[in-house]
């Protein structure tokens, strides 16, 4: 028996998908949060290889059947990273080729269906990678709320509440944000978001929430229309900024993934504005799926099966991606 699987995790959950080669099942199974820096290495190492043996299992084999694995985390940012999980799994999982990626990768293998390409990630953070044919790499933005994420979700949310607190004091135009600020936070007076913007541990959620309310506001509000012009013009830099470190435009090509893309289309519409040349593509396959391409591939170029083998019509039949 011969088994590839794909796992894409993060800081909500981690998901695998396994196909069997030669019988043709495949099967999907989650777990609980997979990102190393939020659980630590050793309990990321066990999740990973219980969900792979529990994926194993309902398939009949075991995880010494496994052949290739891709592993897509969020918060695998350096090679030091990805290098640490790979030594803690290989002893665990001999007979795999394994890589350990940014999750980020996951999203553009399922939205260019494993191939060349590039992918923005539009979420609490954002992100955009790129990969050519081969291999070689690159990445720009992902570097969180203190240092970057420039048109994130919390980027837009932080933008948007500071514009309705400057409106209400008179230090910048009026603008209907407030009124959605006073709707969300039952606020009367700006000091009111203090303590519930500040209070716990989940400010960047808390903030990235508000993002939603600018989006809606955009069209028809001035100030919330510039703000997430300014957002589509950081991610149009991350798309050219990768596109330069890889020398390929990858024919304008470009999959975009995270909630700010998948919930309106605002700000998709500032986007292709600027870049009206480009094919913009919003994400319609689970990350999970891009794991699992990943998977195959790097058993083609292993040799360990075929390289005419697809799981695509498996997989999406089975499971309805």
């Amino acid at each position: 028996m011969r088994i590839l699987a794909g796992v894409d995790g993060g800081g909500t959950h981690t998901r695998a998908v396994l196909v069997e080669v030669d019988g043709g099942q495949s099967v999907m199974v989650e777990t609980g949060p997979g990102r190393m820096s939020l659980i630590g290495s050793k309990a990321c190492e066990e999740l990973l290889v219980n969900l792979l043996e529990e994926g194993a299992g309902q398939l009949h084999g075991s995880t010494s059947d496994l052949v290739s694995v891709s592993i897509c985390l969020s918060g695998i940012d350096s090679p030091s990273q990805s290098s640490e999980l790979s030594q803690l799994l290989s002893p665990l999982l001999p007979g795999a080729t394994m890589e350990v990626m940014n999750d980020a990768f996951s999203v553009l293998s399922a939205g260019t269906m494993g191939k060349a390409g590039l992918a923005v990630i539009g979420g609490t953070g954002s992100i955009a990678v790129g990969e050519r044919l081969d291999g070689t790499t690159a990445r720009a933005g992902g570097y969180g709320s203190v240092l970057g994420d420039e048109g994130s979700g919390f980027d837009i949310g932080r933008q948007g509440l500071s514009a309705a607190i400057r409106g209400f004091e008179g230090r910048g135009p009026k603008t209907v944000l407030w009124d959605k600020v006073a709707l969300i936070y039952g606020a009367t007076h700006p000091i009111d978001l203090v303590d519930e913007i500040y209070e716990g541990e989940q400010q960047v959620p808390k903030v990235a929430s508000f993002a939603a309310s600018v989006l809606e506001a955009a069209q028809g509000d001035e100030v919330a229309g510039a703000i997430i012009h300014r957002a589509a013009e950081s991610y149009v830099q991350l798309i050219l900024a990768v596109r330069n470190q890889l020398q390929d435009d990858f024919s304008g090509h470009v999959v975009l993934a995270g909630g700010l893309f998948q919930h309106s289309d605002v700000l998709q519409t500032h986007m292709r504005g600027l870049l009206p040349h480009d094919h913009l593509v919003t994400l319609s396959r689970p990350p999970v799926f891009g794991a699992l391409m990943r998977a195959v591939d790097q058993a083609k170029r292993m040799q360990r099966i075929d390289n005419a083998y697809t799981p695509t019509h498996t997989v999406t039949t089975q499971m309805g991606f």
